[in-house]
């Protein structure tokens, strides 16, 4: 069932609010970027909520080294920066698969990619309410071309609000893509949720990057005699070497190395390692250059 919502919350944003959003994308490349056009706040408290969003470029799976999302944390009442919030209201930042039941003839969030985990306002510094703060998150992990991040506020208070900033341009984001409806969860299941006609539509301000190399990683298998390490999410060209150590508190510059690879144009690379009575316990650590 779609859900319209009607109450629409504006505030002036605080000065500077966009601009510290927009500046951290300069350092990576953004696959998505919906900040250009602020039009108010939409404030869901004690809910999960998010956007269905589509990153730019033609690849299937986009890896993302960072995610900056703006939100706001109000008093409800007339002054709605008079006090001061209790420092115990906590968010949550997730990534979803749409790969859920289908809602209104749309595939809803399902299966869980990422989740930042809660933090409380007092845990990530907040001390005062404040209105386009941006909280930056670095997952470093795959994401499909099309899926959801979510944000969710728990222990709001009554007398407080707690939501994200709207940024509705007519012409979508100025990277990637996005929908005039939010996926919202209050429970016991998904719905989209919009806006009356005439409103700006609900996309939430965020920004995600890619970094043009991702970590790589080793994956360690015993075959008979051997232990097999395959190097993987690699950046393909790049030289990578194998260190192993018998002590994992010995400094790197005391491992010593069994292989360099140039990795194969799938970032990847597999060496075989022989296992001898003489060294019982091992450690591998993958380095780059």
């Amino acid at each position: 069932m779609k859900t319209q919502s009607t109450a629409f919350l504006f505030y002036a944003m605080a000065a500077g609010a966009l601009f510290s959003l927009a500046q951290y994308a300069q350092c990576q490349t953004p696959v998505y970027d919906n900040t250009s056009a602020f039009n108010g706040n939409f404030n869901y408290n004690n809910a999960e909520a998010g956007n269905e969003v589509i990153v730019s470029g033609g690849a299937t799976s986009n890896y993302i080294s960072s995610f900056q999302v703006q939100f706001d944390l109000i008093s409800s009442g007339a002054n709605p920066f008079s006090g001061a919030p209790t420092g115990n209201e906590e968010v949550e930042v997730c990534f979803y698969d749409n790969d859920g039941a289908p809602v209104s003839g749309y595939s809803s969030p399902g299966t869980l990619i990422w989740s930042s985990g809660f933090s409380t306002m007092s845990a990530i510094g907040l001390t005062t309410f404040t209105e386009g703060n941006t909280l930056t998150y670095n997952p470093d992990i795959f994401v499909p071309k099309d899926f959801t991040w979510t944000m969710t506020f728990d222990n709001v208070p009554s007398g407080e609000s707690a939501g994200m900033g709207l940024f509705s341009d007519p012409a979508g984001p100025s990277v990637g893509a996005n929908f005039d409806d939010a996926w919202i969860d209050t429970g016991p299941s998904w719905q989209l949720d919009s806006t009356i006609p005439g409103y700006p539509g609900l996309q939430f301000g965020a920004i995600l990057d890619t970094n043009s190399i991702p970590p790589a990683t080793i994956g360690i298998s015993l075959a008979g005699t051997n232990v097999v390490l395959n190097g993987v999410n690699g950046h393909a060209g790049a030289t990578y070497y194998v260190l192993m150590s018998t002590n994992l508190a010995l400094p790197l510059n005391q491992w010593w190395p069994i292989a360099t690879n140039v990795l194969s144009t799938d970032g990847d690379f597999t060496i075989t390692n022989t296992v001898t009575s003489t060294v019982p316990t091992g450690f591998f650590i993958l380095q780059t250059q």
